[in-house]
Formats: structure tokens, sequence, C-alpha cells
């Protein structure tokens, strides 16, 4: 396996309830890393302080830092193919969203992110504007721990309009996250107070997927994060656990979020994709 390049960083209090986590990743030496990300479920913010980021999508370069400038935003991911490259002695610096932190915090649905990384200049939204300016003009040649304190200050010092999401929207995210996905949309909207319809609507403009796909792979990330730290575990064990109807429904879930089996993606697992995958919801369960 190659080096976990990739560290968490604090989040602030005040930035809590918008992001998740942020991490941060940094090769002295030139390095590249390559890889295929999968669904967490979550939007990102990034920040390339040192070196080149790159992505594509189903073949199309849609990002490139030498050409789009230092700050991205990353959308959710469904079904697209998707490949980021990290390149030069880096210092990569990425916010990860709550499941409505994007659309309150910045002001952007998650719809408008979907399976595509845009530069601050693809909106029209002054607190995306601040945090890139406070950005661009700052030293790459600073150590890691003064461009982390750089990025979370650019966060913080933004402008501090929030937008407005529903709240039954942000109960039934927390009903979904509580759950890790193991549970049915008509229920949850049932218990939030309103319509499966009106659910879905509001739910895939603000977050981005639909909320069957928000569940389907929080459950996928819950196995696969029970996986890296219960190797021994018996899949059929597991897939109980998880909500899975049995070990096919897990095998066959594993492959269509993250691209290989259970036992595969465990015995070859790669450092980043562990780390921004195989860990967004490691918090969530009693390990």
């Amino acid at each position: 396996m190659k080096p976990d390049l990739f560290t968490e960083v604090d989040v602030p209090d005040s930035l809590r309830p918008y992001i998740r986590r942020i991490l941060a990743g940094c090769a002295d030496e030139p390095t590249t890393v390559e890889l295929s990300p999968a669904a967490t479920g979550y939007c990102y913010l990034g920040w390339i302080a040192r070196g080149k980021w790159s992505g594509t999508v189903n073949g199309e370069l849609v990002f490139d830092s030498d050409k789009h400038g230092c700050l991205h935003l990353s959308g959710q991911i469904e079904n697209a193919d998707i490949w980021a490259s990290l390149s030069g002695a880096f210092v990569h610096i990425v916010a990860e969203f709550s499941a409505l932190g994007q659309h309150q915090f910045l002001g952007i649905p998650g719809i408008d992110t979907l399976e595509t990384a845009l530069p601050p200049s693809a909106f029209n939204n002054p607190k995306l504007r601040s945090i890139h300016r406070a950005l661009q003009n700052v030293s790459g040649s600073a150590d890691r721990a003064e461009l982390i304190d750089h990025f979370i200050n650019s966060l913080l010092h933004a402008p501090p309009t929030i937008t407005a999401t529903p709240t039954y929207l942000a109960h039934a995210i927390d009903l979904i996250e509580s759950q890790n996905g193991f549970c049915r949309i008509s229920s949850i909207a049932n218990e939030a107070g309103v319509s499966e319809r009106q659910l879905r609507r509001e739910f895939i403009k603000s977050v981005g997927l639909k909320p069957k796909v928000f569940c389907n792979v929080l459950q996928v990330n819950t196995a696969y994060s029970s996986l890296l730290n219960m190797p021994d575990a018996e899949l059929s064990a597991l897939s109980a656990t998880c909500g899975f109807s049995d070990q096919a429904h897990l095998t066959h879930a594993f492959q269509k979020f993250l691209g290989e089996s259970p036992m595969a993606i465990t015995d070859s697992a790669e450092a980043t994709f562990t780390r921004f995958v195989g860990h967004c919801r490691r918090e969530n369960l009693d390990l």
C-alpha cells in the first residue's frame, strides 16, 4: 500500500455544523497520487496550496489547477467514472462538507456540483470569492501547519451569511445518518413530517443525490469502515448488521459503489482512497 499522505485536522466548533472533516495531504518530495474517488455522500472544498491537482469525469478533464487556480469545489458522485491526480511536492487541504454544508455555508446547492469539480469563477458567490481571495496570495513555501491555519482562517473570516434549508430536510438527514443509511425513505419522510415526494425533491436539490442513493452510499461506506477495523469479520454477519439482505447484496453494492468486492478492496485498498472513503463513516460506528 502507498503511504497515507493525508491526515485529519481539527475542525473549529463554529464550522462543525457545515464541515465534517478537514483533511490535509502533504508530499515533501515530488510525488504522483492517482485514484478513482468513490461516493462518500458529501461534497468537498479543496485548496491546492502547493503542487498540482486535476480531475476528470468520464474521460474529460474538468479541472486543472494550472489552468483553473488553487481552489475547487468537488461534488457528489453517483454514476460517473471519475479520476483525480495530485502531483509535485504538494500540499492539498480539503474540507468535507456535511450533507447540507455546501448549500448552507456557501449557498451553492449540491445539485450544482454533482459529478464535477469547479473553480470559484464558475459561481457568482461572494463567500467563495472571499475564501479564494484570502488564499490566492498565500505563499506555497509556507510550512504545512501555516497553510492549514490559512485555510481554516479563510473559512472562519468569510462573510457570515448562511443559507437556510428546510428544517424537515435536516431532520431527515440526521435520521438517515444515525441509521447509517439502513432505513426506508417513506419512514424517514413520515417521521420528518413531509411527503416522500417533497423530501426527495428538496434532498436532490440541496444534497445532490437522491435520498435512496445517499442511503446506499452510507450503507456501503459503513460496511467498508467496519471491514477496515475488523478484517476478519464474517461477511454474512456484516451484511445483516449494515442492513443488506444477504452477502450477495453486500458484494453487489460494493462492486457498484466502490468498484470491487469487499475482500478485494480491503486487501488492496489505496491509502488515500481509504482515508477519504473508508474513514468517512468511522465516527458513526461503535468500534
